[in-house]
């Protein structure tokens, strides 16, 4: 229990308010502060606090349990969260326009960041209990019918803007006010790829779709490709490299003075990124780091 050196001195035990500090070990100016009626920083935190302590932590678990379900809550869903948690008290609380970036600060384990959007389907798709069922289910067809780990592969499918170059870090006069532009081909039509990987084998020729008015039913059973997942090789370690390689190439074009890529650019300098991206190395790191080869689900479950 800490004394109360300055009650004392306030009942004439000691002569000077030197001596009180003294006697107890505190500084000087803290005792004499005391005695102007400045309360303890401690005290007057409680006093400014607009929560309590209970209510803090609350809103503390419901910023982190939003988050655990990927809807972390911008700062105005907080600070209208807080304005309900006021609304129930008896009396008139004002809450500041910096309130909530100031308990973002005093609480280490959040903090403020800009979000990335994310679609709900894939999400549903990345839940852990799926992704551990699908990891069981996939090392029981495996040992059920004695799947050697060269046999397995990755089909999955990505798309393209034929003229849109990749977004790079670049270089410009300091006096410029924003980011700078670079010119790209106006070509936007979008195409689709469809790769397949193996582990150790090469990677099988890609199915090009380009824009077309109709689809031939011949050309598949059904209409469904999976969702890129967590558990997708190519998605995972090919695709982001494929994509920089092709804006590259085409960025290059552009410097070359074309300002227009057709089909057959597309193929050609298509078949120049994927030489790039798509090598044994990234493939092998693919399936490791989704956890398939070698077998880890912990890598994403």
């Amino acid at each position: 229990m800490p004394l109360h050196h300055d009650l004392r001195y306030q009942q004439g035990q000691f002569e000077t308010p030197s001596a009180a500090a003294k006697a107890f070990d505190v500084p000087r100016n803290t005792l004499l502060r005391r005695l102007t009626g400045v309360p303890p920083k401690r005290s007057s935190d409680a006093i400014n606090q607009v929560l309590t302590r209970n209510e803090e932590d609350s809103l503390l678990e419901w910023i982190h349990s939003m988050d655990r379900r990927r809807m972390p809550p911008r700062q105005a869903v907080i600070q209208q969260m807080v304005t309900l948690l006021l609304a129930e008290h008896s009396a008139e609380v004002t809450l500041g326009k910096n309130w909530v970036y100031k308990f973002i600060n005093r609480h280490q384990s959040i903090k403020s960041v800009y979000n990335q959007k994310y679609d709900y389907q894939r999400a549903k798709c990345e839940d852990p209990a799926l992704l551990k069922a699908w990891f069981k289910r996939l090392q029981a067809i495996v040992a059920k019918y004695g799947i050697d780990e060269n046999d397995i592969h990755n089909f999955d499918e990505t798309s393209f803007q034929m003229g849109v170059i990749a977004t790079a870090k670049v270089v410009t006069s300091s006096d410029r006010a924003g980011q700078p532009r670079t010119m790209q081909p106006g070509n936007r039509e979008w195409v689709t790829i469809i790769e397949t990987i193996g582990i150790h084998s090469p990677a099988t020729p890609p199915l090009v779709i380009f824009e077309a008015v109709m689809h031939q039913t011949s050309w598949y059973k059904n209409g469904l490709i999976p969702p890129n997942w967590l558990i997708a090789p190519l998605n995972v370690t090919c695709f982001s490299a494929l994509k920089r390689s092709y804006g590259r190439l085409v960025e290059r074009q552009m410097g070359l003075g074309v300002n227009y890529i057709d089909k057959v650019d597309f193929l050609l300098l298509y078949q120049h990124a994927r030489a790039e991206a798509i090598t044994s190395s990234n493939a092998s790191s693919g399936f490791a780091a989704t956890g398939i080869i070698p077998f880890n689900p912990d890598h994403v479950t």
